[in-house]
């Protein structure tokens, strides 16, 4: 038993662990799909994040604001606070990272139509590609495409698809 725990012991010291922290900003332009076409116009919003990168996974928590408009009396609003796991493909030497992912969060809805006001929460889930290119040791830029749907959603179904582009630092 103690040869078996020794040989565990330098098994795990030999493997490398590459571990560090982000912070994301990024513009989001969103297109409505589905039902929710009929009733807003394009999206536009911000959004912005801290994640923990552990070799080629990042686990991170993200907050966004959209607006979409469909005239100049109605507005629907989105705020989510979304957790996110993101996978890496890259090898040692490479500049630019493609990567797939998925989030799920808590979205807070507003709709304003007609001088009428409704609000509510509901769960949704995004998943999304995208790829990140290092620009120095600790900046990045970063492209990604999402699908975004929420569920049970009483007064309207929302879908739609963002596009993110974004700036990453990088705590080394």
């Amino acid at each position: 038993m103690r040869k078996i725990f020794i040989l565990l012991l330098y098994v795990s010291l030999g493997i490398h662990v590459y571990s560090q922290s982000e912070i994301t900003i990024s513009g989001i332009a969103s297109l409505p799909l589905g039902k929710f076409n009929n009733d807003a116009g394009m999206g536009f919003g911000l959004s912005g994040g801290y994640s923990y990168k552990i070799n080629h996974s990042v686990i991170g928590i993200n907050y966004l604001f959209k607006s979409f408009e469909y005239n100049f009396i109605d507005r629907y609003s989105l705020n989510a606070g979304i957790i996110k796991y993101n996978y890496l493909f890259f090898s040692e030497n490479s500049k630019i990272y493609p990567f797939i992912g998925v989030g799920m969060g808590l979205y807070h809805y507003n709709y304003k139509i007609y001088f009428a006001t409704k609000k509510g929460y509901n769960l949704g889930v995004s998943p999304e590609i995208g790829i990140r290119h290092s620009i120095t040791k600790n900046i990045s830029s970063i492209f990604r495409v999402n699908y975004s749907y929420l569920f049970n959603n009483k007064y309207n179904e929302i879908v739609f698809c963002g596009i993110n582009v974004g700036i990453i630092y990088s705590f080394k």
